[in-house]
């Protein structure tokens, strides 16, 4: 959910902090993956220290287009809700064997280091599959908002489903040694990959005087 940007500016902005959202969750799932890999060799990672370069690169991407924000957006809240959902959901869905018994970082990551390299590769795999399904989806956001403030049409939906059957295949050619706590979601891992990039929507494409939608409207 979210609104079509009112004016080009908006846009700038909003369409800028939604790539720099993306970038920002694709790192902090490198930095799981690396925090994971690390225990196996065994050899030290600070995987805190890695979150905090990646937020550091989103707080310098939203003040390039702080000028051009509209009052609702709060760069700083939408960053931290980014770090904390993929530390959270997608960290305690991925990397959610605990065998090893080892967080992957601090106690606000709920999710494991790898026991084994078939648990890493699968959960690794998985990883960079939603990665890319976050990347594809969110520009599926950024070329529908740009299109309606033009006056032109795009398919959002057809856009997100390409992303999610792409996400399907990636699931589909994972590496044997899936645990089970991540096997029993891989059929569902593109709609709830969805479901996060859209659930952020609303904090982003905020400026509601177009009076459209950016995304799922409310039923």
């Amino acid at each position: 959910m979210g609104f079509v940007p009112s004016d080009r500016h908006v846009l700038k902005c909003e369409t800028s902090i939604a790539n720099a959202v993306r970038k920002l969750s694709a790192a902090v799932l490198v930095c799981h993956a690396k925090a994971a890999a690390a225990h196996l060799v065994p050899k030290a990672f600070d995987e805190e220290g890695c979150e905090t370069t990646a937020m550091g690169k989103y707080t310098t991407a939203a003040g390039r287009v702080a000028a051009l924000c509209p009052p609702c957006l709060d760069t700083a809240a939408v960053g931290d809700a980014t770090r904390t959902r993929m530390d959270h959901l997608m960290s305690g869905l991925l990397f959610c064997d605990s065998a090893s018994g080892v967080l992957l970082g601090d106690d606000d990551d709920l999710g494991w280091a790898s026991a084994t390299t078939g648990v890493l590769k699968c959960e690794a795999g998985a990883a960079r599959g939603v990665g890319k399904a976050q990347r594809a989806i969110t520009r599926c956001h950024m070329k529908y908002a740009a299109a309606r403030l033009n006056g032109k049409l795009f398919d959002e939906e057809d856009c997100e489903g390409t992303a999610r059957a792409k996400l399907d295949n990636a699931v589909a050619h994972l590496p044997k040694g899936c645990p089970t706590c991540l096997a029993g979601l891989l059929t569902t891992l593109p709609a709830l990959t969805e479901d996060d990039v859209d659930a952020a929507n609303g904090s982003i494409y905020c400026a509601s005087p177009s009076g459209a939608f950016v995304g799922p409207e409310p039923s």
